[in-house]
Formats: C-alpha cells, structure tokens, sequence
C-alpha cells in the first residue's frame, strides 16, 4: 500500500509467513448504518463540514521529492536516517528477489573470483530496510492532525473496516524502531528502501561481503505487513504505515489504512490468483477506494487546490513514471478501471464486492481475470 512507488516486499513462504509493504492513539470504530443506507447517503455525508481554517494545511507544499544526495556509505545509513523495521530477508518466491539478484549476482561472483573463494561455501541473500526521515515538526504535526480526521472520515463511509490501533509518532533523529516497528504510525518527510545483497559464508554463517543501494521513495506512503497463519487462524506479525509530510499525505490515511482489512483475503487470495495477482486485486480496490474516499473528503475538509492534488495523485499511481519501481506499474494496472466503477456504484459497495470475491470485483470493473 504503498503509494508509493515501492514495493511492498511480500511473498508467500513455507513457514505460512506473508511478508508485504502498508500513531493514531486510540481505535477507530465503523459506524452502525446499513450499507444500503451508507450506499444512498455516501455521497452525501457531511453532518458539518470542517472548515479548512481548523486544519493547517502547510504540508501541501512541502517538497514533494527531494534532491538530497544519497550517497551515503551503507555502514552510516542509520546515522542520517531512521530506521523504521529490522529488514526481513527477501522470499525467493518474491519478484524483488529476481529483480536483485539479475543486479547483484554477477558482482558477487566476481567479488569471489578475485578473493579466490570457492562459490560452494558461500551463498547469498537479499534484504529491504526502510528508513524514514523526519519532516520539519511543524509540517510533520499539521499533517497528522489531517490524518487524525481523515481516518475518523473513512471509518464514517465505510461500514465492515477492522478497527485498528496505531501509535502515530513523528519521526525525529536518533529515533530506532527496528525492533518495535508493530502497529506503529510514522509521519515524515520521506521514506528510503536500502536493497541489500550480502555475501554468507556457509561454514561459518556470517557475512563477509555487502553491496546494494539506497532509494528514496517518490510519492511518500507506504504500509508494510508480515502476516502469520498458526492453525488457519490469521494475524498481523507486523503492520505499520509511513505518512509523507506532503500533499501525496492526503491519500495515506485511506490507503495505508484500508488495507488492514483487506489483507485478511491475501492468503485465500495467494491460493487462487498467486502472489503478485493477488496483491494487484487488492491495490485495485483499495487505490480504487482511497481515490474516491478523497475526492469526497476534499469538499468535507476544504482542502485547498483539492480536486488539483487529487487527480495528480492518481495520475502519478497509474502512469508510467520513471523514477518508479518495475513492479509499481503492474500492481497498479487496474487502478482506472477501479475508479470508474466505484464513482458510478459506490465505496460500499466496491468494499462488500471484493471481501465477498475479489474475483467477482475484477470481473464487475471490467479487469481481466
């Protein structure tokens, strides 16, 4: 749930983990009308508007990318940035797993080469590390009270959601929750992936050689999961989301959000369509939803320049951008056609559908199955 223009790294593997990439204190409750009656007044909704005065919107014109050097020795990464999770190691089931290693293989066999290792005793894995950079507090604050209203707006339109209990932090340096990155809510100026492949020596199981990059994200949101099945009962292991201290912010609240219900499917999913069509069902819809959960939150909140940074978010998600990761433009291939069908239906109803069968929501929006 990106928004992301990274992957979520996620795989199916044979210990039933599902690893993917998607603090509000307190929980968010859905509200108690009918879905016929939410479907009649969802375009309707606005008991009071809020005026745009109560909510500092100075983090819409925060930079939206920003030309920092990245260049940054692997070793001091974490000094500059904050570490968001422990990194887990990429399944090799996963297509970011092939990606890495048409890159780094080659280099790690000529790194044995020349150091006269033999190839037998070693291997190699990969690994993704995502770290946040803080955003200037005073952006970084006016963007959470936005999302504070805005998560409290889509559990009004949306009747079925899971409660969720995030703790929202705002990313200041010197922070580290790469060991308590569960159920947290980060807002910053921007997120980093650092590609890793590192060189193992077998016999002694340590590493003896690392290569990889850093990578800022473009459009800024971003949800990561590990989810964990123990005797068919499903749980997050881990779930956490990344706000961007900027006016693609203005989707993450219904993007990053959603998909805590949603990912409940992913391993019935996994089993019917495959990983990476399973995960492009559930970015159709929840992109689909969050698209048309912020047009309408655009006249409930006033946002200034709205309707402009709405259709710019959109645009950015499903053109070709070429900043962004090979896997962003198929995991959002069916995003228009999500939209389309849920402005003439409904978010309620696109929701219901898909929960119901994606497969039968992917048929409805006219996506090939």
């Amino acid at each position: 749930m990106d928004r992301r223009t990274f992957i979520k790294v996620a795989a199916a593997t044979a210990g039933g983990l599902i690893l993917g990439s998607i603090p509000l204190i307190g929980s968010w409750q859905r509200n108690n009308t009918s879905n016929d009656q939410q479907d009649n007044d969802q375009h309707q909704h606005s008991p009071h508007k809020h005026d745009q005065h109560n909510i500092d919107w100075s983090f819409l014109e925060a930079k939206v990318y920003d030309t920092e050097e990245l260049a940054i020795p692997i070793d001091q990464i974490s000094k500059v940035y904050v570490p968001l999770e422990r990194g887990p190691i990429v399944d090799k089931n996963d297509q970011v797993y092939r990606e890495l290693k048409k890159k780094y293989v080659p280099n790690l066999e000529s790194y044995m080469a020349q150091h006269g290792l033999d190839p037998a005793n070693y291997g190699y894995d990969f690994i993704v590390r995502r770290y946040g950079r803080p955003a200037e507090p005073r952006l970084a604050q006016a963007c959470l009270d936005y999302c504070k209203r805005a998560v409290e707006f889509l559990y009004s339109q949306v009747n079925g959601l899971q409660p969720a209990e995030f703790d929202w932090t705002i990313l200041q340096k010197g922070q580290d929750f790469s060991s308590k990155e569960n159920m947290q809510g980060f807002v910053g100026a921007h997120y980093y992936n650092l590609y890793l492949a590192r060189l193992i020596d077998l016999n002694k199981d340590n590493i003896v050689y690392h290569i990889g990059y850093l990578e800022q994200s473009v459009t800024g949101n971003m949800a990561h999961f590990e989810i964990k099945l123990e005797g068919g009962n499903f749980g997050f292991e881990t779930y956490y989301v990344f706000i961007q201290a900027h006016l693609h912010g203005l989707a993450g609240p219904f993007s990053e959000i959603i998909p805590y219900t949603t990912l409940r499917k992913l391993p019935e999913n996994v089993q019917l369509l495959g990983y990476e069509r399973a995960m492009n069902a559930d970015e159709t819809l929840v992109e689909g939803m969050s698209h048309v959960l912020l047009k309408q939150a655009v006249k409930e909140f006033n946002i200034p320049d709205g309707e402009k940074h709405t259709a710019n978010i959109l645009e950015g998600m499903t053109d070709r951008n070429p900043r962004g990761h090979s896997m962003h433009h198929s995991r959002y291939s069916n995003v228009s056609l999500s939209v389309r069908w849920i402005e003439k239906n409904s978010v309620q109803k696109a929701f219901d559908l898909y929960m119901e069968s994606p497969l039968k929501f992917l048929s409805a929006i006219g996506a090939k199955v």
